[in-house]
């Protein structure tokens, strides 16, 4: 994925943050604290890589420390476990996303961090 292996993302959640995640209109997966989060990434297959954009970006600042913005994902996945097309790199694997994010972010000791994370993926392209 984008930051596999690395504590970059945990980094930009607080220690006692929450994600949830929902399939299917139901918070069926709930990750909380920043140790949880990360783990939940490195447990992908490491072969696996993720691309994703970001869009139609809303913030709406609550105060000087705290902020709700939400974002439409698009996600992308591709498999490394072959080489490379070329200068094209590699071919895209399985589903293509659609999704949202919905996020609570406060300021923390000089930096903005997430304090929650609500993520749902809203349709799918297969293949």
């Amino acid at each position: 994925s984008e930051y596999k292996g690395s504590r970059v993302l945990s980094a930009m959640f607080l220690n006692a943050a929450v994600c949830r995640k929902s399939t299917n209109g139901t918070w069926n997966h709930v990750l909380a604290g920043r140790d949880a989060i990360l783990a939940s990434y490195q447990a992908r297959p490491a072969q696996r890589i993720t691309r994703h954009f970001c869009s139609n970006i809303r913030v709406q600042v609550e105060s000087a420390e705290r902020a709700r913005i939400s974002t439409y994902v698009q996600v992308f996945a591709a498999d490394t476990q072959h080489a490379p097309d070329g200068h094209f790199g590699w071919p895209l694997a399985g589903r293509t996303m659609i999704g949202e994010f919905d996020d609570l972010c406060v300021l923390d000791q000089g930096a903005w961090r997430f304090a929650e994370r609500h993520a749902r993926f809203v349709m799918h392209r297969d293949g």
